[in-house]
């Protein structure tokens, strides 16, 4: 520990104030100052001055993990002004999803490996087995590893296979700061479930989040609405291999929610029939000997959604749900960007167990079905919804043909839960924008590829305009997205994370700290 701010002589005047919240415990007079760690900060009383420690080893700035001429790296800046310097070589981490992600005190993590090792016996014969490994770090390139998680990719018994991983800010949460991942994994009776995992830096806790017998389930999204809140979404496969005994696809799921509210010991699973209702009724359809089997597990495949906190109960779900419709009253070809798949919004309340709808921003006259199963539940929505600077989410909704995604201006709507209203249209295109962070109730900063280099872009009217911050690497390897089909945006350099551990609560999310700090009221 050493002395990160001046002595306040007289008590609660200057910087020590964010960092000490009380000297005294609770009916004790003031004046009994002793010391105290608040907000992982110590503060004592010497002599009648107060004087607050943080720990030494703090390192606050913002960092960006890519790859640069083949190897793994991170960058950071302290105040994201000027360029970004180099902190050195990373382990090599998952790029498919936002890197480094905060765990709320000063530290962050990352998902290193996600490597297919085998196979497992389930309930559904042999399925995949894929080691998920991950660490965390304080400075961004150090690593402490953390136990490999145990992944099953579900398999539909006839080749159609998925397999993901979904990760979450981490949380202050009883004195503990916690990050979670949900994921795909079978029970000891071999039944697919869907597992989530909690780890507080030392120890680890596995539950099952999802769990409907009999059937093949996995996860579509999952987030923190909160520091013991959390909320996913899931979806089956029709088994159309041989027969397997007490497989009844009549039971078919279809689409679905999971969420907890004590920090994950115990889990509901509930439907949404307000945003879901077409792709389960084409779900149903399809349960008979003769039903498109292979048709609704690629449609599943590329439904998803993303989910974003608007309290500690309630969510923003903002999802392309793809359809196995085969029915082409519409202009639509196979092969285009809109065949099959709603762009839907709506509200999640966990208290109540449902999923209201907000509104529907695409749907499509259904064509005939293509090959291009991508093309059939566009990619483009996959960064389209944040945290808004001030309250509320942001959705970025790219209103584009598939083949012009990568070059579309997003549109920008806002909402508190209520109606969608129209902010505007943001002047970045969609290929070249990263993942937006809200880092204050006024400040969005997103990385950007920019003119041959990965800048940082900081917009203070909810994207509207966007202002160069800083350039985070002008010598990485990977640039644009690739051909159609690939994912949206940059991956190398595609996110920042703001680390800090001045003492101050807004750690994880300082767009909205109550997130991930149980100290905080939430709205």
């Amino acid at each position: 520990m050493t002395d990160e701010f001046p002595k306040n002589r007289g008590g609660w005047s200057g910087p020590g104030r964010t960092a000490a919240y009380s000297l005294a415990g609770e009916g004790d007079n003031s004046l009994s100052w002793s010391r105290k760690r608040r907000f992982s900060a110590e503060a004592r009383n010497k002599g009648g001055h107060l004087v607050v420690k943080v720990d030494a080893n703090a390192v606050d700035g913002f960092y960006s993990l890519g790859i640069e001429e083949g190897a793994t790296v991170v960058r950071g800046s302290t105040n994201a002004r000027g360029s970004f310097f180099l902190r050195g070589p990373a382990p090599a981490s998952e790029l498919g999803i936002p890197q480094l992600l905060s765990r709320g005190n000063g530290t962050a993590w990352t998902l290193s490996g996600f490597t297919y090792v085998g196979d497992v016996n389930t309930a559904f014969g042999l399925n995949r087995l894929y080691r998920v490994d991950s660490y965390i770090t304080r400075d961004g390139k150090t690593p402490t590893p953390r136990p490999p998680l145990a992944s099953v990719g579900a398999n539909d018994g006839a080749g159609t296979r998925v397999s993901a991983a979904f990760s979450t800010i981490g949380a202050r949460r009883e004195g503990r700061y916690e990050h979670a991942m949900c994921y795909g994994a079978v029970n000891t009776d071999g039944d697919h479930v869907i597992a989530a995992a909690f780890d507080d830096g030392e120890t680890q806790r596995v539950v099952i989040a999802a769990q409907i017998p009999g059937q093949i389930i996995f996860p579509i999204a999952f987030n923190r609405l909160g520091p013991s809140t959390f909320l996913g979404m899931g979806g089956a496969f029709f088994w159309r291999g041989a027969a397997i005994p007490g497989y009844d696809r009549t039971g078919h799921p279809g689409l679905f929610f999971f969420a907890s509210t004590d920090g994950g010991h115990s889990w509901v699973t509930f439907a949404a029939p307000a945003m879901t209702a077409h792709e389960q009724a084409q779900y149903l359809a399809n349960t008979g000997p003769l039903g498109a089997w292979e048709l609704c597990n690629r449609t599943t495949m590329n439904t998803g959604a993303v989910i974003v906190p608007l309290s500690r109960t309630t969510a923003l779900v903002y999802a392309v749900l793809s359809s196995p419709d085969e029915a082409p009253p519409g202009p639509w070809t196979p092969g285009t960007r809109y065949p099959n798949a709603r762009v839907r919004v709506g509200v999640a309340d966990l208290e109540a167990g449902t999923v209201s709808l907000l509104g529907t921003l695409f749907d499509p006259p259904f064509a005939a079905p293509g090959t291009d199963y991508l093309a059939l539940a566009f990619p483009r929505w996959e960064r389209g919804a944040c945290i808004a600077p001030g309250g509320g989410a942001l959705l970025f909704f790219n209103d584009a043909d598939y083949s012009a995604n990568w070059t579309a201006q997003p549109t920008i709507y806002q909402t508190t839960g209520g109606p969608l209203a129209l902010v505007g249209n943001m002047p970045l295109q969609a290929g070249r924008a990263g993942v937006p962070l809200a880092v204050s109730p006024t400040q969005l900063f997103m990385p950007v590829y920019d003119d041959g280099a990965h800048a940082l872009f900081e917009s203070k009217n909810r994207g509207l305009t966007w202002t160069k911050r800083a350039t985070i690497s002008t010598k990485s390897t990977e640039t644009l997205p690739g051909p159609a089909g690939a994912n949206t945006g940059p991956r190398s350099f595609g996110a920042v994370v703001y680390l800090r551990d001045d003492g101050r609560p807004k750690n994880a999310t300082p767009g909205a700290p109550w997130l991930s700090d149980d100290r905080i009221t939430p709205p």
